[in-house]
């Protein structure tokens, strides 16, 4: 966090899912998940500062973002917690693709109740911010853990997972297509797609714990992928670019439009970002590399 005279600025994070399972419908109306979780290096920016007068209020850098964003939900979630009366000028500066299965929303609210909690001298623990989070959105909880977790029930249940050896990502997100999240899981829903496969669970998470790129490059799985590439006939096209350009596998984010690339190592990942640079699409995909 960078601290200046009556401003506090702060980078909110997004995630990827390596893994992804919709095991089945609640009675509540979400769904249950299996899911690994890794914290990536791509980040909004929310800046603190504060008001003279006037209630705590949101703005953005992005129009788009509409007055029921999720920052907005947790400063009014923290209100009433608050014992520092200090209103503040929240200010979110958008650099994450939003439907994109990346998270950022839920992060930019994770951070700013993270951010409220100790201003306002809320004093609620985690697991309460958990809590307050879960009610914004099933991804929030994961936030306050910055690292890879396991992810079941609707986001609610986490185990934070330590990987040994070193991952290399490259995310690349496609500019023109937006999905929404009640899109994809409509599309599980009515196909009754759900799935728990037990074993490659197994090999999955075993792989990435002892730092196995081939082994955990080939667990790869997202129950959206194969539903959404019927629709969305340019996946296969980015897929293909993926395996161009040396990536040992690929996967879709969440309930997408953003693609995950694993690659061997530093040297594969960045001929693996100059081979997309070379085609010259950047004004087609957005691109960062992360690594774990």
């Amino acid at each position: 966090m960078k601290n200046g005279k009556n401003r506090y600025r702060i980078k909110a994070g997004a995630k990827a899912n390596l893994y992804l399972e919709i095991t089945g419908k609640r009675e509540d109306g979400f769904h249950n998940l299996y899911s690994l979780f890794i914290p990536i290096q791509w980040y909004d920016t929310l800046d603190f500062s504060l008001l003279k007068e006037g209630k705590t209020r949101f703005s953005s850098s992005d129009p788009c973002i509409s007055e029921n964003n999720t920052v907005s939900k947790a400063i009014e979630k923290l209100y009433p917690y608050r014992k520092n009366q200090t209103e503040l000028q929240i200010h979110l500066i958008k650099n994450v693709p939003y439907m994109a299965g990346l998270g950022s929303a839920s992060s930019d609210a994770a951070s700013t109740l993270s951010f409220l909690n100790d201003f306002w001298e809320c004093g609620l623990p985690r697991e309460k911010l958990e809590e307050i989070g879960l009610e914004i959105g099933s991804d929030t909880p994961f936030f306050f853990y910055e690292k890879p977790c396991v992810i079941r029930g609707r986001g609610e249940i986490i185990e934070p997972i330590h990987n040994h050896g070193k991952f290399f990502f490259l995310i690349v997100k496609p500019k023109n297509i937006h999905i929404s999240t009640q899109e994809a899981y409509q599309l599980i829903s009515e196909k009754k797609a759900y799935t728990n496969q037990e074993s490659l669970q197994k090999k999955m998470l075993a792989s990435f714990i002892n730092g196995n790129s081939i082994d955990f490059a080939d667990s790869l799985f997202n129950g959206f992928e194969s539903f959404l590439i019927e629709k969305y006939f340019f996946f296969k096209d980015l897929k293909k670019y993926f395996k161009q350009s040396g990536a040992l596998n690929s996967v879709l984010s969440g309930s997408g439009s953003s693609f995950t690339g694993v690659y061997k190592d530093l040297e594969d990942l960045e001929k693996g970002l100059f081979f997309f640079k070379q085609k010259n699409i950047k004004n087609i995909f957005d691109f960062k590399i992360s690594f774990l």
